[in-house]
């Protein structure tokens, strides 16, 4: 085995066990496609990056964008991801069951946007888009931006490859919440 393919295991090891998602679908990409896998890779790098947006608003729209795409286990390491990174577990509650109302102004905003997202209203979506524009400035839109289309590639390589079988109940803290959020 290359050097670089068991950095590449080592660290999928390191990420499963972290958030307790399965990565046998990655395991597979690596084993099977390792170029394929690597320039892949990349794209990881891309998903986390996250500078300009406030952290509530970034994981409002990463929650949604895997919820758009999955029916549970992407959903849950976003939220796993949220609350690592301080997002308060009633907000991760508020964001899944799409409570704007209840939510600090800028995890709103986030949450407005991706909901505009998932949409079909060119309108709203424009709104969505000038409100975070104009709130949190153009580096923010694109770092959003990024989350929302970065965040459903993993959901959405599962399910092409058929490791994306089985749904599972998304838990904030060990508490099952319904998830409300949905691709418009």
């Amino acid at each position: 085995m290359s050097p670089l393919r068991w950095l590449a295991r080592r660290g999928l090891a390191r990420f499963a066990g972290r958030y307790g998602y399965d990565v046998s679908y990655l395991e597979t990409m690596l084993r099977v496609a390792p170029r394929a896998f690597y320039k892949f890779s990349f794209v990881s790098t891309a998903a986390a990056h996250r500078r300009a947006a406030p952290v509530g608003a970034y994981f409002a729209v990463k929650i949604h964008a895997a919820a758009a795409a999955d029916c549970g286990p992407c959903t849950q390491l976003a939220v796993r991801m949220a609350r690592e990174a301080g997002v308060d577990a009633g907000v991760v509650e508020s964001v899944l069951a799409g409570r704007r109302d209840e939510l600090p102004e800028e995890t709103a905003l986030g949450l407005r946007f991706a909901g505009a997202l998932a949409g079909d209203d060119p309108i709203e979506l424009e709104r969505g888009r000038s409100a975070v524009r104009e709130r949190l400035g153009e580096e923010a839109l694109i770092e959003l931006s990024l989350c929302w289309v970065l965040g459903q590639v993993f959901p959405r390589l599962k399910r092409a490859l058929g490791a994306a079988e089985a749904c599972g109940i998304v838990r904030v803290d060990d508490r099952p919440v319904r998830v409300a959020l949905h691709a418009g």
